[in-house]
């Protein structure tokens, strides 16, 4: 067995944050959004003991001799694991030389760990840490709030607070700290309530045009605010949120002094901050404004939108602006909180997304049948020959050119690029097909799921279960999987919507094949919340259409 697909660490240790209990007919392993299930006598025999095992203290012949098993079969059950992304990527401490402020608490690693690999910048534990490390934050907000916000900052591996500037904001000779400036990553957490503080605004502008975000919020005995997160070159400028929040909300109250909703407070503003500094998921966007009562905890999400006619924000028309040249600013606006869209894409950075278009998930202990060889079908889908007038049987010849043209990659170029028939996030493989014949086709029997196997052209028998989706009265049933965990290094937020777009273009392309070969194709409505588990998708994985395929009616 090669030991490429073998975790890097000497010591492999199951990803942190990661329950891994037997279920019925399995193992389960589940932590926060990662609900995953491997079936099989086998997986209670080997999974479950080697992965509760796996706690990053032995290597892999000490993890065999103390459960008495062939070091190879333990290899084996760690590369599988791996591969699910179940196997904690490398290794990463409290002692980390990253966290130079203070010591990590497991319980933020793990959180990390769970996180990492969900945005388009960090694909790691460690790599979180060093962005972290690499960043300076300052707090401007009353004492006892900006020392809780301040602990919760050292604690996550934040790794230098700024001095609070020592004059008033609104003073005339008020200026950056400069290790904000030049920090890796700098960000403002200012407590701040429209209205009552003069002149905040050019300080605001001053931390902009350095490019220093700016997170806005604000403590009263009756809310919680959090946002909006002003970002340089930002859709909207803080005179635009300064008067809607005035206009909105026009009695500014008095300042909280309850040490409880402080906390809870540190604690929304710094997950809002980890989230802008470590590319996290983002609860609250640039353009919004979340609005926490106290002490009931019921939220309202407002989004900030430029005043019409602003001459900072908004688009000079040449004449009054109404509100719909506001709204039309608003959804026009890049977004600036996303790195991801903002990165020049270096050299580097390209050939890791032309590897991603390689990256696939390997069944190496699942049967393969070979897909017939397209047919004599046009290299392109013509009016002449798309028409549905043909009559033909759902068989094999059939369906292995419909998975072709679907999702499948055409014959290789001139200088040797395989693109792909259609859209396909970048040529990713965004589109993932599996596939349940009525009848016993490819050598199997009724309802075998199969997954497709772009690169091969091949079918994969898969274990999953069908016995919840019946296939009848239709003769196959196609269904995609968006593959966003492939696109989310490229493309950051925009994939799991990418997914869905390159789908819809994957099933005009399934009918127009499909119709040219004499066949009919439906879209189910709805399928079964079961689909999901029975096909084995990871958290990156999003089923986002279910087709069935009949014989053609003439």
């Amino acid at each position: 067995m090669s030991t490429e697909t073998l975790p890097q660490s000497p010591r492999p240790r199951i990803r942190r944050g990661v329950a891994v209990f037997a279920v019925d007919g399995g193992v389960m392993f589940a932590a926060g959004r990662l609900q995953k299930k491997i079936a099989g006598a086998d997986a209670q025999r080997l999974l479950l003991p080697v992965a509760t095992a796996m706690t990053g203290e032995h290597t892999i012949a000490e993890l065999a001799e103390a459960l008495s098993l062939p070091r190879d079969v333990v290899a084996r059950v760690i590369t599988i694991l791996h591969r699910q992304g179940l196997v904690e990527p490398e290794p990463a401490t409290s002692a980390s030389p990253l966290s130079s402020a203070s010591s990590i608490g497991e319980p933020v690693l793990d959180y990390f760990a769970m996180t990492a690999g969900g945005s388009g910048r960090f694909a790691t534990t460690s790599q979180i840490l060093a962005a972290l490390n690499d960043s300076t934050v300052l707090t401007v907000a009353p004492p006892p709030l900006a020392a809780a916000i301040n602990a919760d900052l050292l604690a996550t591996g934040v790794g230098a607070l700024a001095a609070p500037p020592s004059q008033a904001l609104a003073a005339p000779a008020r200026s950056l700290p400069e290790e904000l400036v030049r920090a890796g990553q700098g960000l403002v957490l200012l407590a701040h309530w429209p209205g009552r503080d003069m002149g905040v605004g050019e300080w605001v502008q001053a931390c902009l045009d350095a490019g220093v975000a700016v997170l806005r919020f604000a403590v009263d005995g009756t809310a919680i605010e959090v946002g909006p997160l002003l970002a340089p070159h930002g859709p909207v400028c803080w005179s635009c949120f300064d008067a809607s929040h005035q206009a909105h909300f026009p009695c500014p109250p008095a300042v909280s002094d309850d040490p409880a909703g402080w906390q809870v407070a540190a604690g929304m503003v710094v997950a809002q901050a980890l989230a802008y500094l470590a590319d996290l998921s983002i609860a609250a966007g640039e353009q919004a404004l979340v609005r926490t009562a106290w002490p009931e905890l019921t939220s309202q999400r407002f989004l900030v939108a430029p005043q019409p006619g602003c001459g900072a924000c908004s688009t000079p028309i040449g004449r009054p602006a109404q509100w719909a040249e506001a709204y039309e600013d608003l959804v026009a606006a890049p977004s600036r909180t996303s790195s991801a869209a903002e990165r020049p894409v270096s050299t580097g950075r390209n050939e890791s997304y032309l590897a991603l278009q390689r990256v696939r998930a390997r069944y190496d202990t699942s049967p393969r049948v070979p897909c017939p060889d397209p047919g004599p079908t046009p290299g392109v889908l013509t009016g002449d020959w798309v028409r549905p007038t043909r009559s033909a049987a759902v068989d094999e010849a059939v369906l292995a050119d419909l998975l072709l043209r679907v999702a499948g990659e055409r014959p290789p170029e001139g200088n040797g690029e395989r693109l792909r028939w259609t859209a396909s996030g970048g040529n990713l493989g965004s589109v993932e097909l599996f596939l349940l014949c009525r009848e016993p086709l490819f050598g199997a029997a009724p309802g075998t799921v199969f997954k497709y196997d772009d690169l091969s052209h091949q079918l994969v028998t898969t274990m999953a279960p069908a016995t919840d989706h019946p296939i009848e009265p239709a003769a196959a049933l196609l269904i995609l999987v968006g593959a966003v965990g492939r696109q989310r290094p490229k493309y950051g937020d925009f994939s799991l919507r990418l997914a869905h777009l390159d789908a819809g273009c994957a099933l005009v392309q399934l009918h127009a094949a499909a119709t040219g070969h004499g066949l009919r194709v439906t879209v189910r409505d709805r399928w079964a919340s079961s689909l999901r588990e029975s096909l084995e998708l990871d958290e990156h994985e999003q089923i986002t259409a279910v087709a069935q395929i009949w014989p053609g009616e003439g």
